[in-house]
């Protein structure tokens, strides 16, 4: 199998955010093995994984994004992980606002 790096997430959000109205939002844990060249993932609650979102949510809301989330993940109890990543980004949302 044969894995390529992807680009890394702040550029890809650099590039989407300006025209983004509706954001589904997901974390994972990320590990690349440079001996097979390998990346491997699995599901991640949004404040635990790859992603910084306090730092994404801080470049959404610089160019202008006022628009819903919808938080997804796959692992465990899906409904509890879900209420989690809820009251992360509610959290990120009342500093970054001043709220």
């Amino acid at each position: 199998m044969h894995c390529v790096p992807v680009e890394h997430w702040e550029q890809m959000l650099a590039t989407m955010l300006p025209h983004t109205n509706y954001w589904h939002v997901k974390n994972y844990y990320r590990d690349f093995d440079p001996g097979t060249g390998a990346y491997f993932t699995a599901p991640a609650p949004l404040e635990l994984g790859y992603i910084n979102y306090r730092r994404a949510i801080e470049m959404a809301l610089a160019v202008g994004f006022s628009g819903p989330f919808c938080v997804e993940h796959y692992g465990g109890d899906g409904l509890s992980v879900a209420a989690l990543n809820r009251d992360y980004l509610r959290r990120i949302l009342a500093v970054k606002l001043g709220e």
